[in-house]
């Protein structure tokens, strides 16, 4: 596989992948009713950060992140 295919994959399965284990650890910690300020801290900081990156990948059009034009 082409380098360039490759690490597009990564990027696509990390975007994909990560906000399921979020929300199912979210899912967790509420039928457990075991949150926390450290968990609650760790949860806003994850938002902030998933919504820091959108606002500096705006510069590029969607398609061309993924190496199309």
């Amino acid at each position: 596989m082409p380098a360039d295919v490759a690490l597009t994959n990564r990027v696509f399965m990390n975007l994909v992948e990560v906000p399921v284990l979020f929300y199912a650890l979210i899912a967790f910690y509420v039928a457990t009713a075991s949150t926390n300020s450290t968990a609650l801290l760790l949860a806003w900081l994850y938002v902030g950060l998933r919504l820091l990156r959108l606002c500096r990948s705006e510069d590029q059009p969607p398609m061309s992140r993924f190496g199309i034009s």
